[in-house]
């Protein structure tokens, strides 16, 4: 920020750019019950998502974040990735703070979620500058259930590839440190 000198970005993957590239697109899986939800989850919107994906007859679960499975054990890196690509869909629901004050907040979930192969959703349309067509996005969050489980079950291998090497190439740990020396210049 130019008046007060201070970085600003926004989160990335906690994957580097190797381990994505070892991981291979986990593509959609009709016979998963289990929705899973990694990090904290909390508010209205999640609440209701969680209502939506149980009317249609999957089961809601959250792991790690403030109000996981064992809020006293953190996950591991690679329990996340294995959870999250063993999820029926993936997703990150944001609630009214992040979709009416700050508009344009990038949540770490989706970065991951991609990095981890797994399509993925969110309830923040704004944020397509960043995404593109990396994901799917509504903000009914109905609407974003059943766009979100046709476009899992549409992604092919190739689209699922080219999403994880978008965040590769742009949204790790690895490109922020480098976008933070390029200000040194």
């Amino acid at each position: 920020h130019k008046k007060t000198n201070t970085v600003i970005t926004i989160w990335g993957t906690d994957l580097l750019p190797a381990e994505i590239d070892a991981l291979e697109p986990k593509l959609h899986d009709e016979s998963l019950q289990y929705v899973y939800f990694v990090g904290t989850s909390h508010g209205e919107n999640n609440s209701n998502f969680e209502r939506i994906c149980n009317a249609n007859g999957k089961y809601f679960a959250r792991a790690g974040g403030w109000l996981g499975i064992d809020r006293n054990v953190p996950l591991t890196t690679e329990q996340n990735v294995e959870i999250v690509r063993n999820s029926y869909i993936s997703f990150d629901i944001r609630d009214t703070a992040h979709l009416y004050v700050h508009k344009r907040y990038y949540p770490c979930r989706l970065f991951k979620n991609i990095s981890y192969g797994k399509w993925t959703g969110s309830n923040v349309p704004a944020i397509a500058d960043v995404f593109g067509d990396h994901y799917t996005a509504h903000s009914d969050l109905e609407t974003l259930y059943y766009n979100l489980v046709e476009d899992s079950r549409n992604c092919t291998y190739e689209k699922m590839r080219s999403a994880m090497d978008f965040v590769r190439d742009h949204h790790t740990y690895v490109s922020r440190i480098k976008s933070m020396f390029s200000i040194l210049d």
